[in-house]
């Protein structure tokens, strides 16, 4: 989407248009320049940390396992704000912690702060060679053009552990499955899962224009609850668990959360490169991934330690927001959860149009680099 910003710290209305895309304009109110916290939760395009790789030395191939057997091959992957993060999809810091990557010999270095909405574009212009996206959101920049590839899967999406809620005051009349044709939806950014799901709730639920009979409206993340209190909202995103929301904000109910839209196949964050990247360089990116997966799997068995990590880390946020979120097994990728993408693209009620009508899962992702993944 192509947004224009307030200064003035007031809400201000604009028309606004899906950029590279041939779809219907509408008018978004955007709120003024969000605060640190706001970006860490809503992550606009639900990116996390991301990587460069670049490889020295003569490099270990994939072993079995998940081992590459690089003992004496170091690769040098910059990391967007690595050990900054406030949120749980910092997996990257964890696995540096752990020492998994440097048993893949992997050297994660801290690129500095780089927002979300320029992951893209520092990967593109080599400031970054590998970057946590939605996956709506890689799909999109692929369909318009992006040499990039998805080669493992980082945060992914159970029923306990979903990518958003969607929630409304508990005395709402609203329930799920109600007609929400001109309601009023806070979110905290225009990526995939903050407008894109509520897009697909409202056609799954029988809005015939979604574009044309929602108003979302952008604001920070940690500002949403209270001007849902205040009436400015029907309902909300948020970037929490359901089992956080009774404690953090008491007063309010889920309306859906992704997993009833997608089952778990519509939420995921994953790690992409460079095409050329990949190409020329499979044994850095085998090594990365292979750290991945290690560290995925970690987590996924020592979510309380993994949890007491990500507290340690240097943001200010309270201690109840931070949860620990559930990651890919083995780092692996799905084609049916691309798939799922590519679909929503294609029915022209979603905040992107697909622009390429033959574009395939096999176009935006591979396991080839994967020691975990057997054909």
């Amino acid at each position: 989407m192509k947004t224009h910003m307030g200064t003035d710290g007031n809400f201000r209305e604009y028309e606004a248009e899906t950029q590279g895309f041939k779809a219907a304009k509408r008018k978004i109110r955007t709120a003024s320049a969000a605060v640190l916290l706001a970006l860490a939760f809503a992550l606009s395009a639900c990116g996390g940390a991301g990587n460069s790789g670049s490889g020295n030395g003569d490099g270990g191939g994939a072993g079995g396992g998940g081992e590459t057997g690089a003992e004496d091959t170091e690769y040098v992957f910059k990391i967007a704000s690595l050990n900054t993060s406030a949120t749980s999809l910092d997996s990257a810091s964890v696995g540096l912690a752990k020492g998994f990557f440097e048993e893949e010999g992997v050297i994660l270095e801290n690129a500095g702060d780089i927002s979300v909405p320029q992951y893209t574009s520092a990967l593109l212009q080599g400031s970054l060679d590998a970057i946590l996206l939605m996956t709506s959101d890689g799909v999109a920049a692929i369909d318009n053009g992006a040499d990039i590839v998805s080669i493992a899967g980082g945060m992914d999406v159970t029923e306990e552990k979903p990518h958003m809620i969607y929630v409304v005051l508990e005395d709402s009349p609203l329930q799920y499955g109600d007609d929400i044709s001109g309601k009023k939806v806070g979110i905290a950014g225009l990526g995939g899962c903050l407008a894109g799901f509520p897009l697909e709730y409202a056609r799954q639920i029988g809005v015939a224009d979604p574009k044309g009979e929602l108003e979302l409206i952008v604001s920070p993340e940690n500002t949403l609850v209270d001007s849902l209190r205040a009436g400015t909202y029907d309902f909300v995103g948020l970037h929490l668990l359901p089992e956080q929301l009774e404690t953090i904000y008491p007063g309010t109910r889920i309306l859906f959360t992704d997993y009833d839209l997608f089952g778990d196949k519509g939420g995921d964050i994953d790690w992409y490169v460079k095409r050329s990247l990949a190409e020329e360089n499979p044994d850095a990116v085998r090594a990365f991934v292979a750290g991945v997966a290690k560290t995925n799997n970690w987590i996924n068995e020592n979510t309380e330690e993994a949890l007491e990590f990500y507290k340690g880390l240097p943001a200010e946020v309270n201690e109840e927001f931070y949860h620990t979120a559930h990651f890919a097994e083995d780092g692996l990728l799905y084609e049916d959860h691309i798939q799922t993408w590519i679909d929503l693209f294609s029915t022209g009620t979603n905040i992107q149009e697909l622009v390429n009508k033959d574009l395939t899962p096999a176009d935006v992702f591979t396991n080839e680099y994967n020691p975990y993944y057997k054909q």
